[in-house]
């Protein structure tokens, strides 16, 4: 499968995917919901007849509008950030106090010359601050050798003819989960719930447990069809949601910790799917 993807997001769904397209396809549903789209890997990689991105931060938001609307000034600003940060290492070496710092005014720059909106900038900059970081968290870096950090950015570059022709047919909103419902549920609807990682401090934008119980109510009474993934491991999800559809293993992605292998991943299937 070639995987399509922006920019490095805490709580990646890869493994996810194949498994989030069969309860899909088996929904037999039109409208494919992506009612907390982060990052806009599931997005990306479902085959949906129509699809509709959601997420509540609009700085994610305006990385899709920028996508849809005017991709030739991503695809530009990105390529040159990537350049110029190569250059910089090549040159100088490793010097992580002004880099990004002057990669941005090489950006600022570059869109200042050919007219390139403040939008625009603002997402190119999120896409590389995100893709530069541990786990997409925005703020430590994923590795020692600012080469090897680009390689996933320079993908992105390469993806971006198949990314803008998949994120061109989008309709994008930002809403809360429980306006969107109201706005977009039918009988040929179908929603993916991704929740915000309970307890975790990892987006601008955090759940609550009165937001997981609002979500409970809603899948119970909503007229469309619904998955929803979560960890089994936090706490009090069975007391909301009840016990799971199915648990299911995937491989830890991240790397091995002083040689031993990180635990698999599990995660807990809720579906009006029969």
């Amino acid at each position: 499968m070639n995987y399509l993807r922006i920019m490095k997001y805490p709580g990646s769904k890869k493994v996810l995917i194949p498994d989030i397209e069969n309860y899909y396809k088996k929904s037999h549903k039109h409208l494919f919901v992506d009612v907390f789209g982060g990052s806009g890997s599931v997005s990306l990689n479902i085959d949906s007849k129509s699809t509709v991105y959601n997420d509540l931060n609009q700085d994610l938001v305006n990385v899709f509008l920028s996508i849809q609307k005017r991709p030739q000034n991503v695809y530009y600003l990105l390529k040159e950030g990537v350049k110029f940060r190569r250059s910089y290492v090549e040159e100088r070496g490793q010097s992580r106090s002004s880099i990004e710092k002057e990669t941005e005014t090489i950006v600022r720059e570059q869109a200042r010359e050919r007219g390139i909106p403040e939008k625009d900038v603002q997402s190119v900059l999120l896409i590389m601050k995100m893709s530069l970081s541990f786990g997409g968290m925005g703020n430590t870096y994923a590795t020692r050798k600012e080469k090897a950090s680009m390689s996933y950015i320079s993908k992105t570059l390469d993806q971006m003819d198949e990314i803008k022709e998949k994120v061109k047919k989008w309709k994008i909103e930002n809403m809360d989960f429980r306006e969107l419902v109201e706005r977009y549920d039918g009988n040929d609807v179908f929603f993916y719930f991704d929740p915000p990682y309970s307890g975790q401090d990892w987006y601008d934008i955090n759940f609550e447990m009165e937001d997981f119980r609002d979500l409970a109510e809603i899948m119970k009474e909503m007229e469309g069809t619904f998955l929803l993934t979560i960890d089994p491991n936090f706490s009090g999800m069975e007391e909301v949601f009840g016990p799971p559809y199915e648990i299911k293993e995937y491989p830890n992605e991240n790397g091995p910790r002083d040689g031993i292998l990180n635990e698999p991943r599990r995660r807990a299937f809720y579906t009006n799917i029969f």
